[in-house]
């Protein structure tokens, strides 16, 4: 798993480093200001079990409508 950050500052200045106006996330950033806490997780999930169990080495294999970072619509 990984660590998600939580800090509201911090968030705000990776959002200017990519180039973003914070102020369009305040509807993410609010949930941070008023009381998310740290958090990670792991996560599995169906297509990986898929994967693993067909063998196959690649996840868009197993994903019935693959979303990558080429995709423009859902």
């Amino acid at each position: 798993g990984a660590q998600r950050e939580h800090r509201v500052d911090i968030l705000i200045e990776q959002a200017k480093e990519k180039g973003l106006d914070p102020s369009h996330l305040d509807f993410y950033l609010d949930f941070f200001r008023f009381g998310a806490p740290p958090h990670g997780g792991f996560g599995m999930g169906l297509a990986r079990v898929l994967m693993l169990l067909l063998g196959e080495s690649s996840i868009r294999e197993v994903t019935y409508l693959f979303r990558g970072p080429t995709r423009l619509a859902p």
